[in-house]
């Protein structure tokens, strides 16, 4: 059916506009009283709706907008549904917390851009408080929140519950990491796990020298590593692919094919790690008189990936890493301390430096 176009009518105390959609059904808006609207006034507001749906057809017949907190939790459902990992649910709920907190559970397409432009800063304000701590969130926690509120709106804006999304005008502000982080040499690798036991020496070995993140390592099995090809079958969690869950192959370094050569393979896990590993592990560093970092295996981790960044093709890196190009360079890039001493002709002073001390390139 055709669409009727946008009339101007009264019903005795109001002004409302009324058109047809191209599903046939009639729709309705109140655009004032008529003691505080002229006609001509009413009429101009029609025109500025019938305007809209030139631009946005699909607002002629857009369905009544849900509430904020029913909207969010028939998207968490369809992402559940979907097979969205635990971790991506958790972060759509805590999403939801966050926004409701701000804007109330009121129906979703009240929000426009100028009430969205507010959120940012109050995330920024918010303190949280727990019996023994209190915090803020980081400026990196801030713009994941804008990023899930951007796309909580954007599904409402493609279910046509929406004309535009309020978030789409809002910066990714994006807190640039620098190269800082702790550079771990293999003598420092060495000092460290002599003070671990054998499964955490396993893991420190296997994050440094293969770049595998805490839960691979602690689901690794045997039947994962070809010794003979020297590479390493990463497998998704129950099956399951998501943005860190991907089947891919890992190259076995020959430091780490010599080290896995050494264990036992009575168990059908590589590594079975217990819940506080990341503690033992800054004890560890300490014991080895170095100083602890926050996150050892994801240090670990970032310490390999920048390596074999600075020596192989970045597409082969990432592929054997699991993640992307962009994450790698805003993450897990640093200058290394042979790549330096290519340019600066001091190789030999750079490569002792490095192999002496963890501390960072320039």
């Amino acid at each position: 059916m055709k669409y009727t176009g946008v009339r101007v009518f009264s019903n005795g105390t109001n002004w409302v506009a009324q058109w047809r959609d191209r599903n046939g059904k009639h729709h309705k808006v109140h655009l004032g009283q008529k003691h505080a609207m002229s006609r001509r006034q009413a009429q101009v507001a029609a025109k500025d709706i019938e305007r809209q749906h030139h631009l946005n057809p699909a607002t002629t017949s857009r369905a009544k907008a849900p509430m904020l907190s029913a909207w969010c939790d028939e998207l968490i459902a369809t992402k559940e549904a979907t097979g969205a990992s635990d971790g991506t649910i958790v972060n759509y709920q805590t999403a939801k917390d966050k926004l409701i907190g701000f804007f109330g559970d009121i129906p979703i397409d009240r929000i426009d851009r100028a009430w969205a432009a507010k959120y940012r800063p109050w995330l920024s304000e918010q303190v949280f408080r727990t019996e023994h701590r209190q915090w803020t969130l980081s400026e990196n926690s801030v713009r994941k929140h804008i990023v899930l509120a951007r796309s909580l709106f954007a599904e409402a804006m493609r279910s046509d519950y929406i004309p535009f999304n309020p978030f789409d005008r809002e910066r990714q502000v994006k807190y640039v990491l620098s190269d800082s982080f702790p550079r771990v040499t293999p003598e420092q690798v060495r000092a460290i796990m002599e003070h671990l036991s054998p499964y955490q020496r396993t893991a420190v070995m296997l994050a440094r020298y293969a770049a595998l993140r805490r839960n691979e390592i602690d689901r690794l099995e045997w039947s994962w590593i070809d010794m003979d090809r020297r590479v390493i079958d990463i497998q998704p969690r129950d099956g399951r692919i998501t943005t860190k869950q991907r089947p891919r192959t890992v190259p076995i370094v020959p430091l780490l094919h010599a080290y896995l050569s050494t264990l036992s393979r009575e168990d059908e896990r590589v590594c079975q790690l217990p819940n506080n590993v990341e503690r033992d592990l800054r004890r560890a560093i300490t014991r080895a008189g170095l100083d602890p970092w926050p996150k050892p295996l994801h240090t670990l981790r970032k310490n390999c990936e920048s390596e074999w960044l600075a020596k192989y093709p970045a597409m082969d890196v990432v592929k054997w890493c699991g993640n992307s190009i962009r994450v790698a360079a805003s993450h897990y890039h640093g200058t290394e301390q042979v790549t330096l001493a290519a340019v600066t002709g001091t190789v030999q002073e750079s490569a002792k430096d490095s192999a002496e001390s963890p501390a960072n390139p320039g």
